[in-house]
């Protein structure tokens, strides 16, 4: 779950600050052209570049809100399917029943080792029994057609009609289709379900985004800022921002221009062949 905590605080600055300045060069750029070099020009852009700055504060705002709370949902969905994957199995298997009741007319009857036993009674359907089953594995692991069949075969010991085969690992289409063309029909719900259900149960807390914050301290290696500036993800936006310095210039004339347009495409040639050389060593 790293992953999702890999950007720092100095790649936001970065970012934020390369889009303020093509703000304001821009709103001042565009009157200059408008008008010609002079003070109402120089004037109106500022204007312009203060109202730009504004509506972008306020959007960031709504924005960081929505990450946050999205963030948030992801993280306490990850940490769910970490724990369901070292829970007892009958313990899994009730939890993953109770995270699906959150979004279908399920009713939990009776967990056991084998699987846990619910009632479905969707509305103008006859209802019938389910053996909600949880694969409680690591996120790595994956499901073959082999790991169905026990599945099956608990369905017809509990007397259930159906299975539901709950995953916290990745799986294929074809064992999806083979686990439901079954003599006894098991459907799968992916990952990616859980995730979501378990996030909406149950959002990362304070104490537990500090964990993963102290987590992160032990797990991540010394990384110098110049390996966090010259990521080669990074060399896209810092091509962009500087062919679109240049292109102000040519327009503006402006000879502030000319320095951050090479600082950027400077940075991003830099990230180009830290990627090619990392792309020829092999890793442990």
């Amino acid at each position: 779950m790293e992953q999702y905590l890999h950007r720092g605080a100095l790649s936001g600055l970065l970012n934020a600050l390369g889009l303020r300045v093509l703000i304001a060069v821009g709103a001042v750029g565009w009157f200059v052209w408008l008008w010609g070099v002079g003070m109402p020009a120089l004037l109106a852009g500022l204007a312009l570049g203060v109202l730009g700055q504004l509506a972008m504060t306020r959007g960031r705002a709504r924005y960081a809100e929505r990450r946050e709370d999205a963030v948030r949902a992801r993280l306490g969905g990850e940490l769910a399917l970490e724990e369901l994957a070292l829970c007892p199995p009958r313990e899994a298997h009730a939890q993953a029943a109770r995270l699906l009741a959150m979004r279908y007319p399920l009713t939990l009857r009776h967990a056991e080792a084998d699987g846990a036993l619910c009632l479905y009674a969707p509305k103008g359907h006859e209802a019938e029994l389910l053996l909600v089953v949880c694969a409680a594995r690591p996120r790595d692991a994956a499901l073959s057609s082999g790991d169905v069949a026990p599945v099956m075969r608990a369905c017809r010991a509990r007397g259930a009609q159906r299975g539901v085969l709950c995953l916290t690992c990745a799986t294929s289409a074809r064992v999806e289709s083979e686990a439901a063309a079954g003599p006894v029909p098991v459907r799968v719900v992916r990952r990616e379900v859980l995730l979501q259900l378990a996030g909406h149960a149950a959002p990362a807390t304070d104490e537990q985004l500090m964990a993963l914050k102290a987590r992160r301290r032990r797990i991540a290696r010394v990384d110098s800022v110049a390996q966090r500036v010259l990521h080669p993800a990074k060399a896209r936006r810092y091509m962009g921002y500087g062919i679109g310095l240049m292109l102000l210039f040519v327009l503006t004339g402006a000879r502030a221009l000319p320095v951050p347009a090479a600082v950027c495409l400077g940075l991003g040639a830099a990230c180009r062949c830290r990627w090619a050389r990392g792309a020829g060593q092999e890793e442990l």
